[in-house]
């Protein structure tokens, strides 16, 4: 990737940084993700984990309690069929009924 351009980012800080793709659900907290992400600017992480079963299935729970969290900072990634539950049981939440009905 080579070296960062930290006066890039500073530059371009009003600009809403969205890290679309990110595997640290896992670890985000003991890793110090968020104080890495707030540093660069970065608005908000679509939190991935695991990509193999059955680690996926924890870090899919673990990247929907991110967002619960910390839910201006994530936006969860999960396999559909296996969180519905999560998320029906969750609309009561203000943020997310405004995404899903927008």
């Amino acid at each position: 990737m080579g070296q960062l351009k930290h006066d890039l980012f500073e530059k371009y800080k009003h600009l809403k940084i969205i890290d679309v793709h990110n595997h640290d659900a896992d670890y985000y907290e003991h890793k110090g993700s968020i104080a890495i992400w707030e540093k660069y600017h970065v608005d908000k992480t679509v939190l991935f984990g695991a990509i193999s079963e059955p680690a996926a299935m924890k870090s899919d729970e673990l990247s929907w309690k991110a967002y619960v969290k910390y839910p201006t900072k994530f936006f969860p990634f999960f396999r559909v069929f296996r969180c519905m539950m999560i998320l029906v049981s969750q609309l009561q939440r203000p943020n997310l009924k405004r995404v899903i009905t927008e």
